[in-house]
C-alpha cells in the first residue's frame, strides 16, 4: 500500500466517520464495538502517516480521529485525536498557515481551515482556535482590496489549481468557528 494519503484520505475523512460519531453512542454495544473495531483499523493505518506536503490531505484526520473518539466514547481514542490535532498544528509554517507542496497555498488552505474548523466545533480546544486565528490573521495580511473591491493577493500559489487565496477552496469555516 502506497503511504501517500491524497484522494484515499478524502474518501476516508469525508465519508465514512460522521454517521458513526453520531450514531454508534446510541447503539447496543455489541454492534457499537464491531463498527468501532473496523472503523479504528483504518484510522490505525493512517495514524503512524506523517503530515504530507500538501497539508489539507492530512487535515482530514482531523476531523476523522475525533469523530473516532465521540463515536467510541474511547478515552484512548480521544488522547489520539487531540495528539494528532495537535501534530498537525505544530506542522504549520512559522507565519501561521499550513503549507501546500512547500508553498503558501492559494486555495487549498480553505480544506485545511474546513477541517481545522470542524475539530475546534467538536471539541472546543483552544489551541486549535489559535491555530485557526493565526493562519487567518497571515492571510488577512496577505491580501488586500483593489480599488474595484475585488482582494487580489500577492502570490498566486498551488499545487494545482491557479487561483489565488481571495477564492477559498471551502468558505465555511469562519461560520464553523463562530461561537
Amino acid at each position: 500500500m502506497s503511504t501517500y494519503s491524497g484522494f484515499p484520505s478524502f474518501v476516508f475523512g469525508a465519508r465514512h466517520f460522521e454517521e458513526f460519531a453520531l450514531v454508534a453512542p446510541h447503539m447496543p454495544e455489541a454492534l457499537r464495538t464491531v463498527w468501532t473495531d473496523g472503523l479504528r483499523h483504518l484510522a490505525d493505518r493512517y495514524w503512524a502517516e506523517g503530515l504530507v506536503s500538501t497539508r489539507n490531505q492530512s487535515a482530514h484526520f482531523i476531523k476523522v480521529f475525533q469523530q473516532l473518539a465521540d463515536g467510541s466514547g474511547d478515552p484512548v481514542d480521544a488522547a489520539i485525536a487531540r495528539a494528532y490535532a495537535h501534530r498537525f498544528i505544530r506542522g504549520m509554517a512559522g507565519a501561521g498557515y499550513p503549507p501546500e507542496a512547500g508553498g503558501v497555498p492559494g486555495t487549498y488552505s480553505g480544506i485545511s481551515h474546513f477541517y481545522m474548523g470542524i475539530y475546534y466545533r467538536l471539541t472546543g480546544d483552544p489551541a486549535m482556535r489559535d491555530a485557526l486565528a493565526r493562519s487567518y490573521r497571515f492571510y488577512n495580511h496577505a491580501s488586500a482590496p483593489e480599488p474595484d473591491g475585488q482582494a487580489y493577493t500577492g502570490f498566486n500559489y498551488s499545487s494545482r489549481v491557479a487561483i489565488g487565496i481571495s477564492c477559498r477552496a471551502i468558505p465555511g469555516c469562519p461560520r464553523l468557528c463562530r461561537r
